[in-house]
């Protein structure tokens, strides 16, 4: 196993919020931004942003 392979194993899913060009957001769970990218992918839209939401977690 790779080191990212063996790194995103350990690591907790943690909510992104995925933006679209066709103006939509949604909250995905996934250990990485790429991975976050990977399952929000929709046919025709553009991510136009990824930011880790935090807005759970206390400041």
């Amino acid at each position: 196993m790779n080191q990212r392979a063996e790194l995103q194993a350990a690591t907790p899913p943690v909510p992104f919020r995925i933006h679209y060009s066709d103006g939509e957001a949604r909250t995905v769970s996934a250990v990485d931004p790429d991975a976050a990218r990977t399952v929000a992918a929709r046919d025709g839209v553009r991510i136009t942003k990824i930011k880790r939401d935090r807005s759970g977690e206390p400041r």
